[in-house]
């Protein structure tokens, strides 16, 4: 379906969720990986646009999310105009980001806009270095440092683990 038009994909990967800890909730036998139905499939594409499929068993999975990973130069947009690359000091009026999760999950944080998600990375800089060595986070984070590197919408395959 999605191969016309991208080309052929760079990864395909089917997963089946045999438990479900909770209503809605599967995970795999591992217990590593979660997702909203017992059956998933992922296709990538070389542009970084992922499609997620989703179904209660192999045969009758259907679309249920996409996110973009990268991209030159970005295709994708949220209705605000967001793309990769957005730096978030060009969208405080319609893009939160999490805060708090800088530095608990590296220079990456998590943001809602247009009813999407968005990844963040901050990027730091001599000042922030010189800030302080051990603990580089500054006290308050810089919007202008804040870029957009993916956009999620949709479901999509979760680890199970990750706190960020």
């Amino acid at each position: 379906m999605f191969a016309s038009a991208l080309g052929t994909p760079n990864i395909d990967t089917s997963t089946a969720y045999p438990t479900e800890p909770m209503p809605g909730q599967f995970e795999t036998a591992a217990g590593d990986y979660i997702f909203s139905h017992p059956f998933s499939r992922t296709v990538c594409f070389d542009d970084g646009w992922c499609a997620t499929f989703g179904g209660s068993t192999a045969d009758s999975l259907a679309f249920v999310g996409w996110s973009l990973h990268g991209g030159e130069p970005p295709t994708l947009s949220t209705s605000d105009g967001v793309t990769i690359g957005s730096r978030w000091a060009d969208f405080q009026q319609v893009m939160t980001v999490d805060q708090e999760a800088f530095g608990l999950c590296r220079d990456e944080s998590l943001g809602r806009t247009a009813n999407m998600m968005v990844r963040v990375e901050y990027f730091f800089d001599a000042t922030d270095a010189a800030a302080d060595p051990e603990d580089p986070w500054p006290d308050t984070i810089d919007p202008s440092k804040v870029a957009v590197i993916a956009l999620d919408a949709g479901e999509d395959v979760q680890y199970a683990y990750q706190d960020c």
